[in-house]
């Protein structure tokens, strides 16, 4: 899979280029305009497949994490916009899991804080390991002067290394602030010993 940038005079385009693949959600993704993905056009050539997201006005979030802290709104809101794409995809029959995770394929408007997420017909990979490893890269990226930030990242984390953890669940708990379950987490979590989680992700 090659993953490039291309611009035009009026737009921006994040080009990921594949194999040919011929499901139906390929037509689906090029002919609907979806809340929460970017728009998608396709092209075929050379035996190879282009997907082109428009991502005019925006930033991948990578790099607009690498001046930027996150807190706990922020990563409120980023719960609830998974959740959006997730809903998104049960509408429309997308594959959930080809879904993409991976911090340089979420874009973001720097006006509004929206979120834009890839899908990419034929790639599958699991949903919940890429929740896991986004979270762990989120992980360096929380203020660490703001300890309720910090507490729910951690605790999050915490959560996707249980076995068959459930998104809803990690939603309910923490979207809702008076939940017991989520004060007994970050609770919890508070007293976590995270240093072998801050060796793998914290620079």
């Amino acid at each position: 899979m090659k993953v490039f940038f291309r611009r035009t005079m009026q737009r921006s385009y994040m080009v990921i280029e594949s194999e040919l693949y011929l499901g139906y959600d390929m037509s689906l993704i090029s002919r609907c305009r979806i809340d929460g993905f970017f728009p998608v056009q396709t092209v075929v050539g050379n035996g190879k497949l282009q997907f082109c997201y428009e991502i005019s006005g925006l930033q991948m979030l990578d790099l607009y994490l690498e001046e930027k802290q996150i807190d706990a709104d922020w990563l409120k809101q980023l719960i609830l916009e998974i959740e959006n794409v997730l809903i998104m995809a049960e509408k429309y029959l997308l594959v959930e899991d080809s879904i993409m995770l991976s911090m340089d394929k979420i874009g973001i408007c720097t006006e509004t804080g929206k979120l834009y997420f890839c899908y990419l017909p034929g790639c599958v990979v699991d949903m919940k390991e890429q929740f896991q490893k986004l979270m762990g890269e989120l992980i360096k990226k929380v203020n660490h002067t703001d300890q309720h930030a910090v507490d729910i990242t951690y605790a999050i984390y915490q959560m996707t290394l249980q076995e068959n953890y459930s998104f809803e669940k990690i939603k309910q708990v923490f979207l809702n602030e008076k939940s017991e379950d989520r004060q007994v987490i970050l609770q919890e979590g508070r007293q976590k010993d995270y240093e072998k989680v801050e060796e793998k992700y914290v620079l």
